[in-house]
């Protein structure tokens, strides 16, 4: 069980990471695209790095919480 909650945690956290990296090529393809869509990407590229912060603390605290829940385990089998 503890398994599946790390590995929930690490996934959310990738995704946050991959989220920033997506957002930071939509802001670089806003310059060579067309107006409309140079709006759409810069605008997107601005929002998804605050999506992606709060992805990456909220799998961090799940993995926290693991981690935690298995200190725990090890120390009631001491």
């Amino acid at each position: 069980m503890i398994d599946s909650v790390m590995g929930s945690g690490l996934s959310a956290v990738y995704k946050g990471q991959e989220t920033a990296g997506s957002a930071a090529n939509k802001i670089v393809r806003a310059g060579t695209t067309s107006h409309g869509d140079a709006t759409r990407e810069l605008t997107a590229g601005a929002v998804e790095p605050k999506q992606a912060e709060h992805m990456v603390k909220a799998g961090a605290k799940v993995v926290q919480a693991a981690d935690e829940m298995l200190g725990s385990l090890f120390d009631d089998r001491a």
